[in-house]
């Protein structure tokens, strides 16, 4: 004799109630993250109104009013007043050190990457995507030349690669604008992955990577006109 397992009928699901004042709550989200990106722009652009500024010095002062001018950015980039990082990292609540090297990110934006610059003060780019272009740049050591022509490759994919996406394409677009320098690292990065710890370097592997031992290439030129 067989045995009949009744099924019992499946439950319907809950329906989703959506709170009616939801529509509202998101525009409201919405408004304050535009508002949050146009407000980092214009802080920004501040700085970079304050760098043009503070462009020059009293030549005349002395002793603790004394001050010179420094470069915060990479090659390519103005030099600014020595001190204006303290006031500027005074106001933003940060470290004289961190905002010296804001000071060189937006330096570095306008003068090496000035369509990154222009899609940042737009809201097209977050601040936070340019810097790490900016430091995987200026970690390559590369000149304004390189630089510019690298903002021409990338910044206009930018918005529609992922982080790691971008990240592997920029180092190739690191590696066409300056070959030498990426075969030597590759070499280096080679050399040191196989080297026992501890293990001392060549004379001809110090020079390598010192900045004396470096010498002087021609990357791509960038084809703004």
């Amino acid at each position: 004799m067989r045995a009949f397992i009744t099924i019992p009928p499946a439950e319907e699901p809950e329906p989703v109630v959506v709170p009616g004042h939801a529509h509202e709550l998101f525009a409201e989200l919405d408004d304050a993250n535009q508002a949050m990106i146009a407000a980092e722009a214009t802080k920004l652009e501040v700085i970079h109104r304050l760098c043009k500024a503070f462009s020059c010095v009293d030549d005349m002062a002395f002793g603790e009013a004394a001050e010179k001018l420094i470069r915060r950015g990479a090659d390519g980039t103005p030099q600014v007043a020595e001190y204006l990082s303290l006031e500027v990292s005074a106001l933003l609540g940060i470290s004289p050190g961190a905002g010296a090297a804001l000071i060189g990110q937006v330096l570095d934006c306008v003068h090496r990457h000035p369509m990154m610059w222009e899609a940042v003060r737009a809201g097209e780019v977050r601040w936070y995507r340019a810097t790490e272009i900016i430091s995987e740049v200026n970690g390559s050591n590369l000149c304004q030349d390189a630089a510019l022509w690298i903002d021409d490759q990338i910044t206009p994919q930018l918005n529609a690669l992922t982080r790691g996406r971008a990240l592997r394409l920029l180092r190739g677009y690191i590696a066409l604008a300056d070959p030498e320098e990426a075969r030597e690292r590759e070499e280096r990065a080679v050399r040191t992955a196989t080297s026992p710890c501890g293990a001392p370097r060549s004379r001809a592997d110090r020079a390598a990577t010192s900045p004396a031992g470096s010498t002087s290439r021609t990357p791509l030129r960038s084809t703004r006109p």
